[in-house]
């Protein structure tokens, strides 16, 4: 219970700070989600370790690879191969990538937008 006062404190001061269409509660349950099932992974690492210096040795590599492996697309990977499976895998196993997924999908609804290389548009102050 005490995750998710911190995650709505967090999404509060995300939502007013920075302007964004999702609505307060949709925000808030996918950061409350998100952090909920942090938490339960970091409990499954500790209830597996027999110490607490290999949980903590053990944890923190795998949140890290989770984290990165949930960026949508990181630094334009170029997506015409398909990446490894075990990728795949970890990727399928981040709550990171749901939540930023559900953040995208939940913030872009309804918007419509332009073709930067359309004709007629310009690019920059030196467009002509």
């Amino acid at each position: 219970p005490l995750d998710t006062v911190f995650a709505a404190i967090f999404t509060t001061t995300l939502k007013s700070l920075c302007g964004l269409r999702i609505g307060w509660r949709a925000l808030t349950g996918v950061f409350t989600l998100m952090t909920v099932a942090g938490a339960s992974l970091g409990f499954a690492i500790g209830a597996l370790s027999p110490t607490a210096e290999v949980a903590t040795t053990a944890g923190i590599p795998v949140m890290v690879v989770l984290m990165t492996v949930g960026i949508i697309n990181p630094s334009g990977v170029d997506q015409s191969e398909p990446p490894p499976a075990v990728v795949e895998t970890l990727k399928q196993l981040s709550p990171i990538a749901f939540a930023i997924k559900a953040l995208c999908l939940a913030e872009y609804r309804g918007m419509e937008f332009q073709d930067p290389f359309a004709r007629g548009t310009r690019q920059g102050f030196f467009a002509r």
